[in-house]
């Protein structure tokens, strides 16, 4: 299949790889990415403007994935998000040429317009293969994990991965202009441009900052005393997670030093609680794991299919206490998400979801992708009742605790299902949320959907004071776009940008209104569908045994794995 033009490129770099995937499908980058498509000509011209700029990131909390822990991951703002899809887009060659180098990276650099991706990106599942054949191999195994990477690499590292340390120390001190004008400085100034000319850290959150980690691994594994003892050994790495296979201890002892060596002449080090050389028979899935693989929920028989997820419901919550760990939780309900499941079940499935959402954050998104793919029977009015103090109680315990994907997702599913908002689910005098919620509070307020008006929240101040490149880029831009606010100084900021202001011209928003109506929701491609949902005449009683409903949501269910809408 042939690959992208620039501009094409461009386009599937924005749309794909910008937004993080914790963010709700509302977020969207397809308009923005469109517009940068088919004014690519003039927008290159303009990238010595972007990469000067200084722009704060919106900040995004989501759950880790470990018990009570956070991460706090970066919107960058558009227009330098676009300096750096810029630099990425006219050096891709070179930057595919890097990554391809390092074999062993289960990230592939290669184009992918069937999916609409500028890089293929992360296979999981080849690192499941090059596990086994390591472990099938060596006698010992070198695990080692870089600590918190991305939020202490170096941006002039760059340059040093590219160039060679060595080689970039000298060039600073002998002909920094040769060093300046090196495509590689490109990056790092647009790097500095998406988080205030900070030179300390990559945004955490966009695919583009796993092509700049790709490059950042490529240049510390081409140190050469490292180079010597990886030459040779089987090993996969995932971002900053290798497991590299030896013959014997000494030489895994030997290569573990080396690399802490490398990645500390790169301002990196490793996490000694994930690090360590071990027998490869004590290397293996965890027992969560394989007690999940023989998990088999009924389809047919009633009471086999209740019993069978309160063993579901039970075992993940010993595991997920016994790891520490929210994994087997997101397993479990993505367990129940494919359920054909009989329909009297559906009050034990929304009480086992809700429990385990409460309990663990990471499964919020999973149930509120399981309640809009399942409307239908989840707005009967059996149900009904449940899911609305289900999504009112998360909304407020979440908006409380400024945990945004927590609150975003259900706002996202408050909307589907219609429910209307007041000051006891969303707190306006206990501070303002962050700017994605705070964006789509907006939305809602639109719709009609909120009992009071934005201005509880005495928001204009603020972003007049902080301007359109602060963290309230979005709500900022949506609010002028959308007619929230007739402040001049506001509306003047957005148009002192010429980019943003030819943005606003072209109409594009980065908030997508039409999720509201989803009838189906991909969590992991970031993407909706807007087929049309049942009436309730069309709707099977829950204690029914006809299948008519069901049919509705499993057709629905697969429409949506045939059809990439890619609203993001």
């Amino acid at each position: 299949m042939p690959g992208f033009t620039p501009p094409q490129f461009l386009r599937a770099l924005l749309n794909r790889a910008y937004f993080p995937t914790e963010l709700p499908p509302v977020v969207t980058a397809k308009y923005f990415s469109e517009f940068c498509r088919d004014n690519y000509a003039s927008l290159r011209t303009d990238l010595g403007n972007f990469l000067r700029l200084s722009t704060e990131y919106a900040t995004f909390t989501a759950p880790r994935g470990r018990l009570a822990s956070r991460r706090q991951l970066a919107v960058t703002h558009p227009l330098s998000q676009l300096g750096l899809s810029l630099a990425i887009t006219q050096n891709r060659g070179r930057i595919r040429q890097i990554i391809s180098s390092k074999p062993h990276s289960v990230y592939s650099p290669d184009e992918n317009p069937s999916e609409g991706r500028a890089f293929a990106g992360l296979d999981f599942r080849r690192r499941e293969i090059e596990a086994a054949r390591i472990g099938s191999q060596c006698e010992f195994v070198l695990r080692a994990d870089i600590s918190r990477f991305f939020y202490t690499a170096y941006t002039h590292s760059f340059q040093w991965a590219v160039l060679g340390k060595a080689r970039a120390k000298e060039m600073f001190a002998t002909n920094r202009a040769a060093l300046r004008d090196h495509w590689s400085a490109s990056i790092d100034m647009a790097l500095q441009s998406c988080q205030s000319r900070e030179t300390f850290g990559i945004p955490v959150g966009p695919d583009t900052s796993r092509v700049v980690a790709e490059i950042l691994l490529a240049g510390g594994e081409n140190e050469s005393r490292l180079a010597q003892v990886l030459a040779g050994r089987p090993m996969v790495r995932v971002v900053d997670d290798y497991l590299i296979g030896f013959d014997t201890e000494q030489a895994a002892r030997t290569a573990l030093a080396r690399l802490r060596e490398a990645l500390w002449s790169f301002n990196l080090q490793l996490n000694d609680q994930k690090t360590g050389i071990f027998r490869s028979s004590t290397v293996h899935r965890e027992k969560w794991q394989l007690d999940f693989d023989y998990i088999k929920l009924a389809a047919r028989n009633i009471e086999q299919q209740r019993r069978d997820i309160d063993h579901l419901n039970e075992l993940a919550l010993y595991h997920c206490n016994a790891t520490n760990s929210e994994r087997p939780a997101i397993w479990a309900c993505r367990r129940i998400a494919e359920l054909r499941y009989d329909n009297r079940n559906l009050g034990l499935i929304l009480d086992v979801l809700f429990r385990l959402s409460r309990d663990f954050p990471s499964c919020v998104s999973h149930v509120v992708e399981f309640l809009i793919n399942n409307q239908a029977r989840c707005g009967h009015p059996e149900h009904i009742p449940r899911v609305t103090s289900w999504l009112m109680h998360m909304i407020s315990s979440h908006i409380q605790q400024f945990h945004d994907a927590e609150a975003a997702w259900c706002l996202v599913a408050a909307g589907v299902f219609q429910l209307h908002l007041t000051e006891r689910e969303l707190h306006p005098d206990q501070g303002r949320p962050g700017p994605i919620v705070f964006a789509i509070i907006g939305l809602l307020t639109a719709r009609g959907q909120v009992s009071f008006p934005l201005s509880r929240w005495q928001w204009r101040g603020d972003f007049r004071r902080a301007g359109p490149l602060s963290q309230h880029w979005l709500p900022l831009y949506e609010a002028v776009r959308r007619g929230w606010t007739k402040d001049a100084a506001l509306i003047a900021g957005i148009r002192s940008q010429s980019t943003l202001s030819r943005v606003l011209d072209n109409g594009v928003t980065f908030l997508e209104d039409r999720i509201f109506d989803a009838a189906a929701i991909d969590l992991r491609r970031r993407t909706f569908n807007r087929a049309r949902v049942p009436t309730a005449e069309q709707r099977q009683v829950p204690g029914s045994k006809g299948s008519a409903t069901q049919a509705v949501d499993a057709s629905v269910a697969k429409l949506i794995t045939s059809l990439d809408l890619s609203y993001d």
